[in-house]
């Protein structure tokens, strides 16, 4: 005798969004726009390895990279987080079948059995991964400084790089901590390049290196860049308020040549990345947030400065969204003004 389908179709009902919901999955991941969030793996944990889109399939999408598994329903999440089959995927959901059939208790044992040595298993691997990702962070890092140390104060080509973009460098603290490096690794080369260090946001620990090569290729940053910023202007100038701007260029060109309510935005950091900027965290101490938004063709840099001034605003604080009113960022308006 087949599996009803009417049973079937109950557990169909019920969204991949409820099931998050119900096992307090949901409020473990974080939301990143139009209906995206992701987190630690609930079964393989990790960071952000857990997906789920809660604008796709039955009441949302999952995907986990670590696990290398997927589904579009209710019944496939069941099935992941339990490790069950179909049949007892559906009866989680919907109850037991109407024929009154079920697993009987030697079964539930055995399957209870095959659980617990897949969580065993899956934690075993876990620490494993974790000891792993810490070594190649710790390498990075290592890299990172090996690298830094290397640097010297802007020579005058870097310095007249920021002038041909109408940018005085020299006009911010230790010209924004920005450094040189006449032979940075790049892309499989060697290029002469100005270097800018990450720090983390809340504790300022050392991270990784933006670069951007003289030669005029896109700035690409190396080592753990993740919730952290580039602080253009050093903590002790850092009192009530604060202005945040994407990359570093766009963030000068705001900080320095557009006055607003006749005060100079500063001082100024840049997140070097939408996703900094989305996920910059509410900071102790500062009661007003400035976001510099990218005016993108795509909206990403618009999405992620107002995702950004809402958070902050839902903790009470002030903050305020200042936008090019041309397609680009504050360094095309700037220069198009000069």
């Amino acid at each position: 005798m087949g599996v009803p389908e009417n049973w079937i179709d109950q557990a169909r009902c019920i969204r991949t969004e409820d099931v998050l919901r119900e096992r307090g999955i949901l409020e473990t991941l974080k939301k990143s726009g139009n209906g995206n969030f992701a987190g630690p793996c609930p079964n393989c944990g990790g960071r952000d390895r857990f997906g789920v889109n809660l604008s796709k399939g039955n009441g949302g999408v999952f995907n986990c990279r670590g696990c290398l598994a997927s589904g579009g329903d209710a019944i496939s999440l069941v099935m992941f987080l339990d490790g069950c089959s179909f049949v007892r995927a559906v009866e989680v959901l919907a109850g037991p079948p109407p024929d009154g059939r079920g697993e009987t208790e030697d079964q539930r044992r055995e399957r209870e059995q095959r659980r617990i040595e897949r969580r065993e298993r899956l934690e075993r691997e876990k620490i494993e991964r974790e000891a792993r990702e810490a070594e190649e962070l710790q390498n990075r890092l290592c890299y990172c400084d090996a690298l830094w140390r290397e640097t010297v104060p802007l020579p005058p080509q870097a310095i007249a790089y920021f002038a041909e973009r109408r940018i005085d460098i020299n006009a911010v603290p230790d010209q924004g901590s920005l450094r040189f490096h006449a032979q940075c690794p790049f892309d499989g080369l060697t290029l002469p390049c100005i270097l800018a260090r990450f720090t983390a946001a809340v504790t300022n620990a050392t991270g990784g290196i933006w670069r951007r090569p003289m030669t005029r290729e896109k700035p690409k940053s190396l080592g753990p860049i993740r919730r952290h910023v580039i602080r253009l202007w050093p903590d002790e100038y850092v009192e009530l308020g604060l202005c945040l701007g994407e990359g570093i260029e766009t963030t000068l060109s705001a900080a320095l040549g557009f006055p607003h309510r006749r005060t100079l935005l500063q001082p100024a950091w840049a997140a070097g990345c939408a996703d900094n900027l989305r996920n910059f965290p509410v900071l102790d101490g500062i009661e007003f947030l400035t976001v510099f938004a990218d005016n993108d063709e795509s909206g990403t840099g618009q999405e992620a400065a107002i995702t950004c001034a809402q958070r902050w605003m839902e903790a009470d604080r002030e903050a305020e969204v200042l936008t090019p009113t041309l397609i680009g960022d504050f360094n095309d308006l700037l220069r198009g003004a000069s």
